[in-house]
């Protein structure tokens, strides 16, 4: 739990008290997060996000040693269920849990008008490259300065 509210404390915009819930719930079977659900009377996300737990904290813990953040994030897990996860695993795939929780909230500086202004033609490889950008930032590729002249070579096919 101290871990928990470590990681909360770290970032607060992005988790909720269900951090706690999911942390303190780790290693427990569907059986019984299914009764702590109803007797909770959880709904909507809340209630999936318990329910789903066993399986959800298996596949991050099994995440290998080479996922990047933006790879973690594809999956989909929400903020909490990374803490949680991030704050019951030790070592190397905590760290790492705890760096895709970080990569959620970068931004890019760049938008899709710019890449327009910049003669690109509009459609389907402006939104690739800036998708491409913002999995370079996450993974910490590159810089926000850099971002401008990756997302044009990435929508001229250039970048890697």
């Amino acid at each position: 739990m101290r871990r928990a509210e470590a990681i909360a404390g770290r970032h607060p915009e992005e988790t909720t008290w269900l951090l706690y819930l999911l942390a303190w719930t780790s290693g427990l079977d569907h059986t019984v997060q299914e009764r702590l659900a109803r007797r909770l009377s959880l709904a909507g996300e809340e209630a999936r996000s318990i329910r789903s737990w066993p399986e959800v904290f298996e596949s991050l813990r099994a995440e290998g040693p080479d996922r990047s953040p933006s790879r973690i994030l594809a999956r989909g897990s929400s903020a909490d269920e990374l803490a949680a996860a991030a704050a019951t695993l030790a070592g190397t795939t905590g760290r790492r849990l705890e760096r895709a929780l970080a990569a959620r909230q970068t931004r890019l500086a760049i938008a899709g008008r710019d890449l327009l202004a910049a003669g690109l033609p509009a459609g389907r490889g402006i939104g690739e490259a800036l998708k491409a950008t913002l999995s370079a930032r996450q993974d910490g590729k590159i810089s926000p300065r850099q971002e401008f002249a990756f997302a044009l070579n990435a929508a001229r096919g250039e970048a890697s």
